[in-house]
């Protein structure tokens, strides 16, 4: 009796082992006469993205090449000079320098104040004295005494609007007196024809432009107000027709500008100093503004 239960046993099991091959089998599926065995679901994976913690780039706008110059070292903006034949520093103030090119032009240029202690044509530029044609000043704070006398070949002059007077930078009118020291700083320009002054121009000093005889064109700006004596004196093709502001004018001003045909004082006239007008042969009218006192 028990060979026979044991038996029973054995064949349940390996029943039940069947079963198990019999559901394993089932993932091969056939098809007519062909088997094929199914793959399994493929993953969905992303590109892949190299990590980085830079941020991202642009590529910066490119700017033409500017070949570096001596002058990118000034100490001020803008007076940047790089063609010029030669240049210098004016000695006693290195903030000022100029520079010189063949054509004939002379450019003063940069912050302060010239000293006039070069008397005497001894200013840097003075090797070149009979080759320079026109000057243009900027920046700077004045145009010192004998900066330019006797330049032979000068023909125009342009003076930038920094500059607040012609000559000296202290001034003290000496009336009728006979002046002894003259700064003279284009005087005997003989060959100059025009002067543009700048807009803060306040005081042209004494026989600033003696002798120039054939500058015919200058500018008066509305801030001059005084000319001193022998300022303009000889200047025979001066066609001077208002002084704006001017309240004094030195002696010998305007002696023998014999191309001065009218004149008109649009100010209060302080002081006009002895032969300020004498020998001004074309000269027809003169316009006054004066004041009466109670």
């Amino acid at each position: 009796m028990k060979k026979i239960v044991c038996i029973i046993l054995t064949i349940a099991i390996l029943l039940s082992m069947s079963a198990v091959v019999l559901a394993a089998s089932a993932d091969v599926v056939q098809t007519g006469n062909n088997t094929e065995e199914t793959a399994p679901p493929e993953e969905f994976t992303e590109p892949y993205i190299e990590p980085s913690c830079a941020p991202e780039f642009t590529e910066p706008p490119t700017e033409p090449y500017v070949e570096p110059t001596t002058s990118s070292t000034l100490p001020y903006e803008n007076y940047e000079y790089p063609d010029s034949d030669d240049r210098g520093e004016c000695n006693s103030n290195a903030n000022v320098y100029w520079d010189y090119y063949n054509d004939g032009r002379l450019i003063i240029h940069g912050v302060g104040y010239i000293d006039d202690e070069f008397r005497n044509n001894l200013y840097p530029w003075y090797k070149y004295h009979e080759s320079i044609k026109s000057v243009f000043v900027e920046g700077v704070d004045n145009v010192p005494c004998n900066a330019f006398t006797s330049y032979p070949n000068l023909e125009s002059v342009i003076i930038g609007d920094k500059i607040t007077s012609l000559g000296r930078n202290e001034y003290e009118f000496h009336g009728e007196a006979t002046y002894t020291i003259a700064p003279l700083t284009f005087a005997q320009c003989t060959n100059l024809k025009s002067v543009t002054l700048g807009k803060n121009i306040t005081f042209i000093d004494d026989a600033i432009f003696l002798g120039c005889e054939n500058l015919s064109e200058i500018n008066l700006p509305d801030s001059l107000v005084r000319i001193g004596q022998s300022a303009f004196r000889n200047c025979t093709n001066l066609k001077l027709q208002s002084t704006n502001n001017v309240s004094v004018i030195g002696a010998y001003a305007f002696q023998n500008c014999s191309s001065i045909e009218s004149i008109e004082f649009k100010n209060d006239v302080d002081n006009i100093g002895k032969y300020a007008f004498s020998n001004c042969t074309s000269l027809q009218s003169v316009v006054l503004i004066i004041r009466l006192i109670d």
